[in-house]
Formats: structure tokens, sequence, C-alpha cells
């Protein structure tokens, strides 16, 4: 799951957390992590509780497991607005997308980027571990389809895969799509 938070960090902020290197982790984000689980819970259960919410009295966790949230995802805001000043369009390393980048080209709102940033992350957190989880499901059990796909990425050669160069293996899209479309039916 962390891999996956990993990608999704670097696809809309820039920045890998690289959570799985053998390094002294700092924990941010398996306290975000932890902060998103909880939150959920705590509004789904405000949510279902409807008008005898009250009961549940002031719930104080999920404030600070949102004022956490926010503060994980501003400084990353923060990061974003300050590389817009620092750097022209035209001397902006374009060979990276950076979902978060191309959000500040629109807006300097601060609030705004990190509501826009966490209507595309929430509900996408879960949807990717879940997809790849589908595509090994799928290449388990067809060995033909496997060494087909293994032999398209080792010919891709030594060259670093990027959210770029992903979109060229094509039978690699296909297997993605079908097994998407398999376990959707």
């Amino acid at each position: 799951m962390m891999k996956f938070l990993d990608k999704t960090t670097e696809f809309l902020f820039g920045v890998s957390q690289d959570s799985l290197l053998a390094k002294e982790p700092s924990g941010s984000l398996e306290r975000f992590d932890a902060a998103v689980d909880r939150a959920r819970i705590g509004v789904h259960t405000r949510y279902f509780l409807g008008w005898f919410k009250i009961l549940r009295g002031r719930d104080t966790q999920l404030k600070k497991d949102v004022a956490q949230i926010h503060e994980f995802v501003d400084k990353y805001v923060n990061l974003a607005l300050q590389r817009k000043e620092e750097y022209s369009q035209a001397t902006a390393d374009s060979s990276k997308y950076i979902f978060l980048d191309e959000l500040v080209k629109i807006s300097k709102d601060r609030s705004d980027l990190r509501n826009q940033v966490l209507n595309v992350f929430l509900p996408s957190r879960d949807s990717a571990s879940s997809a790849i989880g589908f595509v090994f499901f799928h290449l388990a059990r067809n060995r033909r389809v496997w060494e087909k796909l293994r032999r398209e990425v080792l010919d891709f050669g030594p060259t670093p895969l990027t959210f770029e160069s992903l979109k060229s293996l094509k039978y690699l899209r296909f297997v993605i799509n079908e097994s998407e479309s398999s376990h959707n039916t």
C-alpha cells in the first residue's frame, strides 16, 4: 500500500515519500495515511448517525485528523507555489507531470488547491492498489499473457520508467484495461 502512496504523492505533489527505502523514516506519510483512515471512519459515522450525531459529542479526534491531513497537503501546496514563483513556465522542467503544478497555473488560493488535490487523492488512494491487485490476480492465472507482458517490459530496455514512457507500453495498457473490465463485470 505504501508504494502506491509513494507514486500517488509523486504524481500529485512532485515528491515521492520513498517510504520503502531503508532510511530513517520521518513517519509523516504513515501518520497522514492513518489520519485519512480515521477521518473517513469519523465522517462515515457522523453521516450514518444523522441527527443522532449530537450523542457522539464533540468529535475532537476527527478535527485533529482533518487538521493533520490539511497540514500534510498544505506543505506541498506551499512548495508548488514557491516553484511557480521561482521558475517561469519557459524554464520549468516539463519532462515530469506534476498535478499540483498544473493546478497552480490556474489558482493561487491555498485552500482551493488543497481541496482540489484531496478531491483527486482520496478516491484514488485505495483504487490504485486494488487495480494492481486485480492485474496480478489475472496474470497469475494466465501464463501466456504474463510472458508476453514480461517480454514487452524487457524489450523496453534500461531506460527508466516514467509516467510518459508507461503510456508507450501498449500491451501493458491492454492488460490493465482487461483486468479492470473483467473485474467490474
